[in-house]
């Protein structure tokens, strides 16, 4: 059995004098009492300088922590008396600065600045005080920071933390944050203008688009950035199209305010109306059509127009607001896909189809062409919905791919049951023959697939001899 400790005195609460006191007459209690008092101001002194050889207070970390969070001014004072050098907290990875800012302790801020805290030392997540302070908005913690480090470092020294608490500040929408470091940046002699420009226009283009805060994009835009390209040449999305991807209404028409340009094609071809269509916003598609009048067809690389687009990101109402403007159903991009055909292949809502098929798109390639038409995709993913849709629509069901195959083929090798049900059901030839000249029945057998094998037989499939022989040896 293993031996239980004997208690210590730091075991006990402090009332264990009075339980002594108990035995004391008058003269031995006034004894204790100064023996005591010799005893702290001893002790008082030493534990002091003493202090920073603790570097784990229970549930605090280093005596400067533990002063900060309990908002200990006249302790902290005391503890810094002996020097600056103070160690983090490596196990929770803090330190008292850190702690200051998050908890709006100010007055312990400007003890510890005063005293030549470290500003660079990383927390755990290998932030500085100064991102800590701009990720939560902490504008006086910053105010502080921001006039310290200009006190210690010179400009090209304090940039990069700088472009780090703008990036932080940006991230989280702290405006006051942005403006203020911003507002800071300006007032340097050594940082000209056309510096900060080269700093803020990335940011623009990177970060703040993808928030829309209205508020830091005008500020960053006062500041130099250029909302109407990201980069220089051809291909350079402007402000439009990030803020369309994600349906930031006011940040696109601030970006009309300052002159963007609707028609112009981000790195990928598109414009910001196939981005607002392909990402279900019909918000940002108004605001284009009815503040900057872009053309319900524009066309983006390749001929694809926006009803496209919204087609293969399965947006029925996107394509609705669209077709509702007049957006031609029957055109076609450079490949010779029209929008029905570019949709299918993502498993689209069933309404959009409908939508597509109602506003004359047609469902079948033009006569020349031999390729896998709509038809043939609905089968092989073995969307029977859509299969029948496209059937009653007029879709012809044995209409050949280049690899001579039917969308029966196709149904029956991906095994998708009610697709061919849909398909026999709409007069698909059970004994078609592709370029290898095998028939559906071939393919279902090959997939092992007797349910198929059965519907197959059932609609008329001939059964060859030697599959006759095979099929009877194995009874």
């Amino acid at each position: 059995m293993s031996r239980i400790p004997p208690p210590t005195l730091a075991a006990f609460p402090s009332e264990i004098l009075f339980i002594i006191a108990q035995y004391l007459n008058v003269t031995a209690l006034n004894s204790l009492l100064r023996s005591c008092q010799r005893f702290y101001c001893l002790f008082d002194s030493v534990l002091y300088d003493q202090g920073r050889r603790y570097i784990n207070v229970p549930d605090s970390g280093t005596p400067l922590i533990w002063a900060v969070k309990h908002n200990q001014t006249k302790v902290l004072k005391r503890l810094l008396k002996g020097g600056a050098d103070w160690p983090s907290d490596n196990k929770n990875g803090t330190t008292a600065l850190h702690e200051a800012i998050l908890r709006d302790n100010y007055e312990a801020l400007e003890v510890l600045l005063a005293a030549g805290a470290e500003l660079l030392v990383q927390d755990c997540d290998g932030n500085i005080a100064l991102q800590v302070a701009a990720r939560g908005g902490k504008d006086q913690a910053a105010r502080l920071l921001i006039s310290e480090h200009l006190k210690r470092q010179a400009w090209t020294e304090f940039e990069p933390p700088w472009q780090c608490a703008l990036s932080d500040a940006i991230r989280t929408q702290r405006e006051s944050i942005v403006a203020l470091l911003l507002d800071e940046r300006t007032t340097i002699a050594s940082a000209p203008r056309d510096a900060i420009q080269a700093t803020v226009h990335p940011l623009l283009h990177s970060i703040a688009t993808w928030h829309g805060h209205c508020g830091i994009l005008q500020l960053l835009c006062d500041h130099g950035a250029d909302p109407t390209r990201s980069r220089g040449g051809p291909g350079s999305a402007t402000l439009l199209h990030p803020t369309a991807q994600n349906g930031h209404v006011e940040a696109m028409r601030l970006a009309l305010r300052y002159g963007a340009d609707l028609t112009a094609r981000d790195t990928l071809g598109q414009t910001a109306l196939h981005i607002a269509a392909a990402c279900g916003h019909p918000a940002a598609m108004d605001v284009l059509f009815e503040e900057g009048g872009v053309p319900v067809d524009i066309h983006a690389s390749g001929s694809m127009t926006p009803l496209m687009s919204a087609a293969i990101g399965g947006q029925e109402r996107a394509a609705e607001l669209l077709l509702d403007r007049g957006a031609d159903a029957r055109a076609r991009n450079d490949t010779g896909f029209n929008a029905l055909d570019l949709a299918i292949p993502h498993y689209p809502p069933l309404r959009l189809i409908e939508l597509l098929l109602n506003s004359g798109t047609e469902v079948c390639p033009l006569a020349k062409e031999v390729r896998m038409t709509a038809l043939h995709w609905a089968a092989r993913t073995g969307q029977a919905a859509v299969l029948d849709l496209l059937a009653r629509a007029g879709a012809p069901v044995d209409r050949v791919d280049q690899r001579g195959r039917t969308a029966l083929h196709l149904a029956v090798r991906e095994v998708h049951a009610r697709a061919v049900d849909v398909l026999l059901a709409a007069g698909a030839d059970p004994n078609a023959l592709d370029e290898t000249d095998c028939s559906p029945l071939d393919h279902a057998r090959l997939a092992g697939s007797e349910e198929i094998v059965e519907r197959l037989i059932g609609a008329g499939a001939v059964v060859k001899k030697l599959d006759l022989k095979q099929m009877l040896g194995s009874m």
